[in-house]
Order: C-alpha cells, then sequence, then structure tokens
C-alpha cells in the first residue's frame, strides 16, 4: 500500500501530536490517492470507477475470496487451452452492513496474487480473530497494461491481486 499504509493507519488511533500528525497525514494521501486513481478513470467502467472513488469497502468484512484456473477446466472438457491471455481469474465478495448490500468484485487476466494472513498487528480492535473488517483499499497502476489492487484488513492482513481487467456487482441483502 502506497497512500493508506498500517503505520499511517496506526497512528490514527493515536491521541495527542502523533494522532494529529497522522490525521493531517491522511488528509494529504486522501488527495493523492484520489488523483492518481483519476488517471485510472478509462481503464475501469464507469460503475467500478465510481465504486472505487466512494472508498465503499471501508469496514466491510470479506465473505470469501475465490480464485479460479480455467488450465483445470480445459482439462475436466478434455480440452487444451489456446492463447496467451492469463486464465486464472479472482473474485471478492463482501458485506456493508451500513448499506445492507454485498460487493463482488470480480478480476480477470489475474497475473499476481499476494496474501498475508498474519493476523499479528492488528490495526483496529476486532471482536474476533480472523481477517477483521476492510480498513482501506487501493486501486493502482501495475504497468504493463495491469491494474493492482491491495486491502488492508484490521487484523494487518493484506490482500493484493494485479489483473487486466475488473468489475464490480451490487446485489442487496
Amino acid at each position: 500500500m502506497k497512500y493508506f499504509t498500517a503505520k499511517m493507519w496506526d497512528d490514527l488511533q493515536r491521541e495527542g501530536k502523533v494522532g494529529q500528525q497522522a490525521f493531517k497525514l491522511w488528509d494529504e494521501r486522501y488527495a493523492a490517492y484520489h488523483r492518481q486513481l483519476k488517471r485510472l478513470s478509462g481503464r475501469v467502467g464507469s460503475r467500478t470507477f465510481r465504486f472505487f472513488s466512494q472508498g465503499l469497502i471501508h469496514d466491510c468484512p470479506l465473505i470469501s475470496f475465490t480464485v479460479r484456473d480455467k488450465r483445470g477446466e480445459y482439462y475436466l472438457a478434455g480440452r487444451r487451452r489456446r492463447g496467451t491471455t492469463p486464465p486464472t481469474s479472482a473474485e471478492i465478495e463482501l458485506v456493508s452492513s451500513y448499506e445492507h448490500k454485498r460487493y463482488f468484485l470480480i478480476y480477470s487476466r489475474v497475473t499476481r496474487i499476494e496474501f498475508s494472513f498474519s493476523g499479528k498487528d492488528e490495526l483496529f480492535f476486532c471482536e474476533e480473530d480472523g481477517l477483521g473488517d476492510c480498513g482501506y483499499d487501493e486501486l493502482s497502476s501495475a504497468g504493463k497494461g495491469r491494474l493492482r489492487h491491495e486491502i488492508l484488513f484490521s487484523s494487518g492482513s493484506t490482500l493484493l491481486l494485479e489483473f487486466e481487467k475488473i468489475s464490480v456487482r451490487t446485489k442487496r441483502g
């Protein structure tokens, strides 16, 4: 994470000068993040861009994270995969308790996934063990026509995906 780091989040929870400096830094990084996000507007659909611009996953718990590799599907069908398009896709399902909605983030042509489930650097109080809620996320360019999405959870765990395409679906309830 470039803009919304674990250290900044931790400092935001502190009182006094450290907390005040963290809030000032947060304002600066929020503005910088949205400037770089605006440059991505032509690389994702308008609904997806609006979703990321509004920061809708803050405080959302993760329901599921699924990765699929089409090579397995071709194998089961008895066919050989042709082409050079990355066959891997992923989907994240989140729930918003504020808006009573479920969000589905669908990633296509995934080329990199990193998931750190350490849980040892809890950044915000969690009632239970696990990932906790999504705290901050960043959508950015990964170069070579790819995008990167990073999520920082309240447990200190992180998820990073690099991919060519992303879409977002919303479902009530």
